[in-house]
C-alpha cells in the first residue's frame, strides 16, 4: 500500500499536511478493508470517516475537496452494498 501523497495528490500546504493525508488514507483503506470482510457497511465506513476527518480537524486544514478526494482514492475497490 502506498501514501496518498505520494501517488496521486501532493497537498499545496505546510509538509505537515501530506503527514495528515497519508494518515487519513491509511484509516480509511483500514475501513475498506473492513466494509470487505463484511464487519461493516459501505456508507457507515465512510460516514465514520469523514466524521473522523472533521473531527480532526483535517477537512479544515486541508479543504472538503482534497478530503474527499484522499476517501475516494482509498475506498475506490471496496465492496458497495447492492441495494
Amino acid at each position: 500500500m502506498q501514501s496518498i501523497s505520494t501517488t496521486s495528490t501532493k497537498s499545496q500546504g505546510a509538509p505537515q499536511d501530506d503527514v495528515v493525508l497519508d494518515l487519513l488514507f491509511d484509516r480509511c483503506c483500514t475501513l475498506a478493508e473492513r466494509v470487505d470482510a463484511g464487519d461493516l457497511a459501505f456508507l457507515d465506513a465512510i460516514d465514520i470517516a469523514w466524521e473522523g476527518a472533521v473531527f480532526g480537524g483535517t477537512v479544515d486544514r486541508v479543504g472538503p475537496d482534497l478530503v474527499q478526494h484522499v476517501l475516494a482514492v482509498a475506498f475506490m475497490g471496496a465492496k458497495r452494498d447492492a441495494t
